[in-house]
């Protein structure tokens, strides 16, 4: 009983409502130029929210004078509520050359500092005969581990780093100058001919390190000698473990 009593107020509540806002209309009292009550959401009892207060400036425009403005504010001045061309510009754009930048010419890396850094411009490393070996990030931990400790242990002129472009099917990779070998899992023969065959082949023999050491995580220890003239000198330990 006491729902059907709310019920039959609302609907009172409601006409009531309706009746005086006809009445409104009858005397053109609801045109929006006149209009100061408020919008939905807001419920009909809520209270009238005070008028906006603009900033005062020392001049004055034909949208100020009319009361005539854009989104609520005057346009042609400053003011927080509208972008001031400063505050968080990286939503529009993040500093990147390459939106304007038009790369109609071949562009030839700038090689007069050698890198030393691991993933640092890789390619140099190949020129010089050394053998990188990328692995998927997500690639079986003790298999990259396994990989890690053959390749340092065959020559110092290596290059270790992850790559997440590599297949899934095949995570783990040897890479020399024009040469690849991808495996699913280490295979600790194929790995030791693949460094004997390939390594130290490169269009530049050199075996001084380079000048990037920035954030370098562990420098390549030396195996046999500076030039590396004995590949994977411990070969024979390693392919029965």
């Amino acid at each position: 009983e006491p729902q059907r009593n709310l019920d039959l107020d609302r609907l009172i509540s409601l006409r009531d409502d309706r009746g005086e806002s006809e009445r409104q209309n009858a005397n053109g009292e609801d045109e929006p130029e006149s209009w100061t009550g408020r919008w939905m959401p807001d419920r009909p009892n809520d209270p009238t929210p005070p008028p906006k207060v603009f900033p005062k400036t020392d001049q004055t425009t034909d949208f100020e004078s009319s009361g005539s403005f854009h989104g609520g504010v005057p346009m042609g001045y400053s003011s927080k509520s509208c972008d001031d061309a400063k505050t968080n510009l990286t939503v529009d754009w993040d500093g990147n050359p390459i939106s304007y930048t038009c790369y109609d010419e071949r562009i030839t890396p700038n090689r007069s500092t050698i890198a030393l850094k691991y993933c640092e411009r890789i390619p140099r490393h190949y020129v010089h005969g050394a053998i990188v070996a990328l692995y998927h990030p997500c690639a079986n931990p003790m298999e990259v581990k396994r990989l890690k400790n053959l390749l340092s242990s065959c020559l110092r002129r290596h290059v270790i780093s992850p790559y997440n472009l590599l297949d899934e099917r095949r995570p783990l990779v040897l890479v020399a100058w024009g040469c690849r070998l991808s495996m699913s899992y280490v295979n600790a023969e194929l790995v030791v001919g693949f460094v004997r065959e390939h390594a130290l082949r490169g269009p530049e023999e050199t075996p001084r390190d380079g000048d990037f050491s920035q954030a370098l995580l562990h420098p390549a220890e030396i195996v046999s000698d500076l030039d590396d003239t004995m590949l994977c000198p411990s070969a024979r330990t390693v392919l029965r473990d």
